[in-house]
């Protein structure tokens, strides 16, 4: 196992500096040239990328959804690139606190990071732009994805199933409490959606990602718990009784959908990989590669399966495009939990 270190940052200019006059006069050219994450020209020779050790920031504790992702690919990484890939644990702000290092880091493509969508849109649009923004990410990968499950405890369930929890739900408006890993992601847009379809809980963010709330729920500390599907896939701690995929999750054959429950809720948790804006697009494409390659193995792709998961497989700007999307579509949903949180 990789030992977790910081890496030391050197500037673009002190590495130029080091060049020919004419890398040198390359390097100066770029100013203004990396807009909208895309930088192709101009950010000196990148041909011999990478050179040293990578930083992947894991913006969650260990043991999640995040940490999960990284330890599938970080061996695949790095033989392909041919140097290590170390991980930095920075959570906090539900995934605010490693986002926003991420997006300010050096834009060389030795700080990358795992990203979650829909949490890195809707936390800019709800709380404002102060520690980052959508748009300060240089998209490399979407990866996998997985839909929101409701889930309960296996050995002692407060409910028997999705019935008997909107019984009590609509018996009791605002007090079943339902344990999630955050605020401002697809726990929360699915709480609120639920809400609207008159099935008003609790929504209590443990702060602490997904282990957290399996714990909580499987020791009878929340009733029921949200969070991505795969966290239910094969666990003897918690169960799943409604899945937000559009049509019948594959890992969970036997769960229904909200949408089959009458409850019109759909939405999936992407998991993938950035880097900040600027990051030339010949440094991102090159760990695009490497990702995309290591989804294509088939150990990787029957450990995503065993996850309860699906590969999307995106390059960086398939990804921009997909994340773009994601934002136009919880617009009305996000003045909703805006009024909310108002309150």
């Amino acid at each position: 196992m990789h030992k977790t270190r910081v890496l030391v940052r050197r500037g673009v200019g002190l590495w130029c500096a080091a060049l020919s006059l004419t890398l040198v006069a390359a390097c100066g050219s770029t100013e203004g040239g990396a807009q909208d994450g895309g930088a192709t020209e101009g950010g000196g020779d990148n041909s011999n990328y990478p050179e040293r050790s990578i930083t992947w920031i894991v913006a969650f504790d260990p043991g999640g959804g995040s940490d999960t992702e990284f330890r599938r690919l970080q061996p695949h990484l790095e033989e392909a690139l041919g140097v290590s890939v170390e991980v930095e644990y920075r959570p906090g702000a539900d995934g605010g606190v490693g986002w926003s290092e991420l997006v300010n880091a050096e834009p060389d493509g030795y700080t990358i990071g795992g990203i979650v969508t829909p949490h890195i849109v809707l936390q800019p649009m709800v709380q404002g732009e102060g520690s980052f923004s959508t748009d300060g990410f240089g998209f490399v990968s979407a990866n996998v994805q997985a839909p929101q499950a409701l889930i309960v405890s296996a050995e002692d369930p407060a409910y028997e199933d999705f019935e008997d929890f909107a019984a009590d739900v609509e018996d009791n408006p605002g007090e079943v409490s339902v344990g999630a890993s955050a605020r401002l992601n697809l726990s929360h847009i699915i709480a609120t959606e639920l809400a609207q379809e008159g099935l008003e809980t609790n929504y209590v963010s443990t702060g602490e990602g997904s282990t957290s709330v399996v714990t909580g729920v499987a020791g009878g500390h929340f009733p029921v718990g949200m969070l991505g599907a795969n966290h239910a896939v094969g666990s003897d701690e918690v169960r799943a009784i409604a899945v937000s995929s559009d049509d019948r999750f594959e890992a969970l054959p036997d769960v229904p959908t909200f949408k089959e429950l009458g409850i019109d809720v759909v939405g999936m948790t992407s998991w993938g990989v950035a880097t900040p804006k600027d990051t030339p697009m010949e440094i991102r494409q090159t760990l695009a590669d490497a990702i995309l390659a290591a989804l294509d193995k088939e150990e990787v792709q029957e450990s995503v399966a065993a996850e309860g998961q699906q590969v999307l497989g995106y390059g960086p700007e398939e990804t921009k495009e997909f994340v773009s999307g994601i934002s136009g579509q919880y617009e009305e949903i996000v003045a909703l939990i805006e009024e909310q949180e108002g309150e």
